[in-house]
């Protein structure tokens, strides 16, 4: 338990540094592979690596240029509708879509490589893949009507009915 609470503080440091750091936000593009601080996490989130806490990390989506959708690789083997693999600079690696998440470019240290496109692509439908098809259109940007964020009115709609557990009721 000592050595999981030391972790934590280490983190915890390390992430005050990297918030108020003066180092120039690195330029990205989708589809680049980078060495991230993603920090120790909870639970089952995927956690970095190294005193750095840092893992590779693809930048699925640039929203800004100091923020993205990243999605975190693994080196172990893992299989089923949540993990991409891919060959990546001469060695396997596994993107983990269910880990994916908005991320602050501060948080990169090094630039590891670009996906090819076939590649980018691979994880692109992985990542559709896992939304039943009528989500997946309001996901993709090319339904919207140009120049606007209206869904046209010609798109199926999705009725989601989620069941409250009663145990949870205050």
């Amino acid at each position: 338990m000592e050595i999981f609470i030391k972790k934590f503080k280490q983190w915890s440091f390390l992430k005050q540094k990297i918030h108020y750091s003066r180092k120039l936000i690195p330029l990205i593009t989708e589809g680049e592979v980078w060495w991230c601080s993603i920090g120790t996490n909870i639970g089952s989130e995927v956690d970095g690596k190294s005193y750095k806490h840092t893992r590779p990390i693809l930048i699925f989506k640039k929203f800004s240029h100091d923020s993205f959708l990243g999605i975190p690789a693994t080196s172990q083997k893992k299989t089923g509708s949540w993990y991409v693999s891919i060959t990546f600079q001469n060695k396997e690696i596994i993107f983990i879509l269910n880990q994916l998440r908005s991320y602050s470019a501060k948080r990169l240290t090094d630039r590891m490589g670009m996906l090819d496109e076939d590649d980018f692509r691979k994880i692109k439908i992985g990542f559709h893949s896992l939304f039943p098809n009528d989500v997946s259109n309001i996901i993709d940007p090319s339904v919207f009507q140009e120049g606007t964020r209206e869904i046209p009115e010609n798109l199926s709609i999705v009725e989601i009915t989620i069941e409250s557990d009663p145990s949870l009721a205050e």
